[in-house]
């Protein structure tokens, strides 16, 4: 207990002692504090850490409290019961919590659904589908929607020990204090009346043989009457209470350890979308949706649908660290896009998604979306189509596709969640839970030092960065991005009056990329203003940027998943929503209301776009003022808001002008391998700078897994793309990029929310499906016909491995593939043996090769 006698949940004064202990009479909570009795019994009862309130007398000075709630404070009923479920509550305990968990995420998802079909333009079949895979995903964790629901016998029936709450003792001793003084007044009655009913023949019976008889009656009943008077004097209301319920246990533990976040609700619904047909939604958009507050939550359901705590296993680690974990454990679903395709196929492996259900998302609209957006011009969608007719990409999202690509281990799931969870922070929430999912799989790479745990996750590549490294790869073929090239381009314009000025356009993005990110339009526009190439440091909310431990492993230093990702836009949105909603009141007061024009095309699916369109009302006011040209830069106003969407992209064939002065590799055959010369002259008009384009230095091996058997010679060769290359990759050519590849690198992962290193790793193997198709075809064909591929590694335990295809099928796609190892010369001793699950490192060119067929 405080010393100013507050309760520890609710901040409540009104504390009662019942027992020797204390509790709040508001919210019923047990108090830390209890009454002691001194080991002799002769001191009596003496109360530690308690200073019972004085009455203050008249003109007395009342004493402030800090942070201490009225009595008469109000308390809505969803406050009320939204608190109930938190940390460091004492009741309603964990079927509460498990109920809350469950139905708060339901809520939600309803929600969010109608808010995708009134403002999003997204048909109302939508909301069935999310229902069932909701129910699909319950039923599958065992925890509804099944008959593992209610338990087949006595002894697997979930039973608890509830605590009473103050008032019910009290009520409880009220009951039985009436009832006992009922029952006392009733006997009254009855002796009053028997003394009135003595006749003289009772009087005389005492002389009877009878009358021993009728004494021993009668003292009995004075002994049964005084039990009974002495059982009511020493009554006391038993505290707890036994609830047994036909719900199954394993079902209620599966319910409090299932896998309930954001970035899976946001997930369903993205799934919910796509099986409706509606394509032109992306799961980018849908956490960018999220993080914009178009998506409101509170932060008590943010809370509610974390894990329940309080059927661990009983020992002092598990008290103590179940409430911790708990409540550092709260997901924002703030995270890098490839995080979020990690739980997408995470969730079509766990729903075992029908083979006939594919989805071809059209990756020509992804590229055309992102011109739009970037206003970049539509000619530009000419070269970008024929790169995408040499290099298509099989854009598919199926069960076949998600298990070859990235295989999750779902085998007894329900078993796992079901199990009683020990003390250890790693095994609560998305921890335990994705740890379960790659475990004996290539996908989990344990290490025990720092960041290897990050370094070595998986990388689910998303179309959208596949779109943006085509982007990318397309404005330096035909720019150059070396910071000279691009500015000189503009005098080899054939048409020179409705050409497209690259340093005009520059400067554009810089102006409403600051702008996107938090700067006031007003002030970009300002004549003091220097548009800043960096990203904007916002930063995140107090609570957010608390280290999110549902994203470590083994230690705290060893994070398993990627979070506070701030490479976003916008990087997190305090999430506003009502506490208090009139549902019965007004119709369609299920959400917060947004504005109009917050909700156009632009501002939902091109939002670096419209921070020109949603400012042409503020810049006509802005211009009728007197003093405009003292406030804005007029030069960067009429950048800021030109369209470049039609202007022309023809400029003269610059072949030879160009003598490039870095010491980077240089690429100046790209061209030559056209069929004719018209091919190659097209070619140059096409990609102006492509004949003298820079590759920057790359890292000579990449790391990929063998599935050996118990010979240890040969096995299955799993081609894997870990976060650890792509980072070795970023690092080795990140001193020689040009501040402008740079930048167009750092905005372009900024607008689809994915990391830098990880877009660039892709654009590596764009450049070497262009520059060595050759060398891939040639490949390819070894493999096809059946001879094998030489591993060269530095690796002394790995040399001498042959690589060969296996179990090819006609027609299938080249990501159906599966690839064999074969050790020739055997190196395995000592020193040389691995293990059942090996990483072995290959040369980057043929490692890449292997990548390519697999992700692109």
């Amino acid at each position: 207990m405080s010393s100013q006698n507050i309760c520890e949940v609710c901040n409540g004064t009104n504390i009662e002692e019942v027992d020797g202990f204390f509790y709040c009479r508001n919210c019923g909570s047990q108090q830390s504090e209890r009454v002691y009795e001194d080991d002799d019994g002769n001191i009596g009862t003496f109360t530690r850490g308690l200073r019972m309130k004085a009455n203050l007398k008249e003109g007395a000075e009342r004493r402030p409290f800090e942070n201490v709630s009225r009595k008469d404070k109000v308390v809505t009923k969803e406050r009320y019961m939204t608190l109930r479920a938190q940390t460091q509550v004492e009741f309603p305990k964990y079927l509460q919590q498990c109920g809350y968990r469950i139905g708060t995420f339901t809520k939600l998802l309803h929600r969010f659904g109608d808010i995708l079909v009134r403002d999003f333009d997204v048909d109302e079949c939508i909301i069935p589908k999310i229902r069932y895979i909701l129910q699909k995903y319950l039923q599958m964790a065992g925890i509804a929607f099944s008959e593992a629901e209610i338990a087949a016998c006595d002894e697997d029936r979930f039973s608890l020990i509830q605590k009473k709450t103050v008032p019910e003792v009290h009520n409880e001793r009220m009951i039985h204090k009436r009832a006992t003084q009922k029952k006392k007044r009733e006997k009254l009655k009855q002796k009053a009346k028997k003394a009135k009913q003595v006749t003289a023949n009772e009087a005389l019976s005492q002389f009877d043989d009878n009358f021993d008889d009728s004494l021993k009656e009668q003292e009995a009943a004075e002994q049964a009457e005084q039990q009974d008077n002495l059982e009511d004097a020493m009554f006391e209301v038993n505290i707890f209470r036994l609830i047994s319920t036909k719900l199954s246990r394993k079902a209620v533990i599966a319910s409090g350890n299932v896998f309930l976040d954001l970035d899976l609700l946001l997930v369903i619904l993205y799934l919910a979308c796509i099986s409706s047909g509606v394509n032109w939604i992306l799961l980018s958009d849908i956490t960018r949706w999220y993080r914009e507050g178009r998506f409101p939550i509170t932060k008590e359901q943010v809370k509610a649908i974390s894990f329940a705590v309080g059927m661990e296993k009983l020992n002092e680690e598990s008290m103590r660290n179940a409430p911790m974990s708990r409540d550092w454990s709260l997901n924002y679903a703030v995270q890098p896009l490839y995080e979020s395709y990690r739980v997408l196929h995470a969730m079509i492996q766990m729903l075992n998604l029908p083979q006939e259900i594919v989805i071809r998302p059209d990756f020509t609209q992804i590229l055309l979306r992102l011109v739009y957006n970037l206003n970049l011009p539509l000619s530009i969608m000419n070269q970008l189509r024929a790169l995408e007719k040499l290099i298509p990409c099989e854009s598919e999202c199926s069960l076949k596709r998600s298990k070859v690509a990235y295989p999750f281990n779902t085998d007894d799931l329900a078993a796992f969640l079901q199990e009683s969870k020990d003390g250890k922070m790693v095994r609560y929430g998305s921890v335990s839970f994705f740890r379960y999912l790659n475990r004996s799989h290539y996908l989990r790479a344990p290490c025990s030092n720092g960041e290897g745990h990050l370094r070595k996750q998986t990388v689910m590549v998303a179309d959208e960065t596949k779109a943006a490294a085509l982007i990318l790869f397309t404005l330096k073929l035909m720019f150059g991005l070396d910071d000279v090239r691009e500015y000189s381009l503009h005098d080899a314009a054939l048409d020179g009056e409705n050409t497209f000025d690259f340093g005009c356009y520059l400067l554009q993005l810089r102006l409403r990329m600051n702008v996107v990110q938090g700067t006031p339009v007003a002030r970009v526009l300002s004549k003091d203003f220097a548009p800043e190439a960096g990203h904007s440091a916002s930063m995140f909310d107090e609570e957010v940027g608390l280290k999110d431990l549902r994203f470590y492993g083994a230690n705290l230093y060893g994070r398993t998943r990627e979070a506070e990702f701030s490479r976003c836009v916008p990087p997190f949105a305090v999430q506003v929503a009502r506490n208090k909603v009139f549902f019965e009141l007004f119709q369609d007061d299920f959400v917060d209301q947004t504005g109009k024009g917050f909700m156009g095309n632009d501002a939902v699916y091109a939002p670096l776009r419209y921070t020109a369109t949603k400012n042409q009302a503020w810049l006509a006011e802005v211009s009728r003022r007197a003093d405009v040209n003292d406030l804005l830069d007029a030069n960067n106003v009429n950048i800021f808001f030109k369209s470049h969407s039609q202007e022309k992209l023809d400029y003269r064939n610059t072949y030879g002008e160009y003598e490039p002065s870095t010491p980077f590799k240089e690429r100046l055959d790209n061209d030559s391998r056209c069929g004719s010369e018209a091919k190659r002259s097209k070619w140059r008009s096409f990609f102006p700078s492509a004949s003298t384009y820079q590759v920057y230095p790359r890292s000579s091996h990449i790391r990929s897994f063998l599935e050996l058997d118990d010979e240890f010679d040969e096995g299955q060769m799993h081609p894997t793309l870990f976060l650890g290359d792509t980072e070795a990759m970023y690092n080795i050519a990140k001193p020689c990029f040009s501040k402008n590849f740079a930048f167009f690198l750092r905005q372009l992962s900024t607008i689809v929310g994915e990391q830098e290193q990880v877009l660039y790793f892709v654009l590596v193997m764009v450049e070497m499906m262009i520059f060595d198709r050759s060398r891939l075809a040639a490949m390819e064909s070894s493999l096809l016909n059946g001879e094998p591929l030489k591993l060269t590694t530095e690796m002394i335990q790995h040399s001498g491995w042959e690589v060969y295809l296996i179990e090819e099928e006609s027609g299938a796609p080249r990501w159906t593939r599966k690839y064999a190892a074969h050790n020739v010369e055997k190196k395995f001793g000592l020193f040389g043996g691995i293990s059942l699950w090996s990483k072995i490192d290959i040369p980057t060119e043929l490692g890449m090769s292997f990548l390519i067929w697999k992700h692109w």
